[in-house]
């Protein structure tokens, strides 16, 4: 599937990994290598599911004529549902995923969110990362081309490279270096206690730009944004 405003393209398999993502033009250059999300049990080693992989039968369609792309994952004991949006914002340069977990399951459950990311180039320019406290984001950067991830939640904790996805995968972070010469990162969120029939809401930002200081602007904007009005928007436009 793919979800685009005209400049920004984004393509998502059937199980809502995204693995293209194009700009300033929808067909280049690429950006993206590989960028997963999961859930965890805080505390409890190697308990991160990816939501692509195979923990989660997923279901996956269009909003009725427009390009939002919506995709269920049910896990198969039938303990939590994930309802993901994907959608390119109508104005700006950014990728929406709002996220829904559900607890349908009988007991309550704490419950965290890993992003695990890598950035691609196909020139010789220098592909590096970075944390930034500032607009609490993971940046992925090379010449004249700046990618940045957040969420509407704070991220508690961070890594750049070393294994980055391993350690996502084992459920903890150990990032204090905030700069590195690696494509590479991962980010770390606590969505907290989920009770039975109880749902919690949030958003991931994937923004880009040809500047740093732009795309930290932008970013500082994306936090303060209403994503439902968002969302109506995109809906409106299409």
């Amino acid at each position: 599937a793919v979800v685009g405003n005209g400049s920004m393209l984004g393509c998502i398999s059937q199980k809502g990994e995204l693995i293209r993502l194009y700009w300033p033009h929808i067909d280049y250059p690429q950006h993206i290598e590989r960028f997963k999300m999961g859930i965890n049990t805080p505390g409890s080693e190697y308990s991160t599911l990816w939501l692509e992989e195979d923990n989660f039968k997923s279901n996956q369609k269009y909003l009725q004529e427009t390009n939002i792309l919506e995709t269920e994952h049910v896990d198969f004991q039938n303990t939590i549902k994930i309802e993901q949006l994907d959608f390119c914002t109508v104005n700006k340069n950014t990728l929406i995923r709002k996220i829904k977990i559900t607890n349908t399951g009988q007991e309550k459950r704490e419950t965290g969110f890993f992003i695990h990311s890598s950035g691609i180039t196909t020139s010789r320019n220098l592909l590096s990362s970075l944390f930034d406290f500032d607009t609490d984001s993971l940046i992925h950067y090379r010449h004249g081309y700046y990618m940045g991830i957040s969420l509407s939640l704070e991220i508690k904790e961070f890594q750049l490279g070393h294994d980055s996805l391993e350690l996502a995968r084992k459920g903890t972070l150990g990032g204090f270096d905030s700069i590195g010469m690696m494509p590479d990162g991962a980010v770390y969120s606590n969505i907290g206690e989920i009770k039975p029939g109880e749902s919690k809401e949030f958003s991931v930002f994937i923004t880009l730009s040809d500047s740093l200081n732009g795309l930290k602007e932008e970013m500082h904007l994306l936090k303060k944004i209403d994503t439902e009005n968002e969302l109506k928007e995109t809906d409106n436009y299409w």
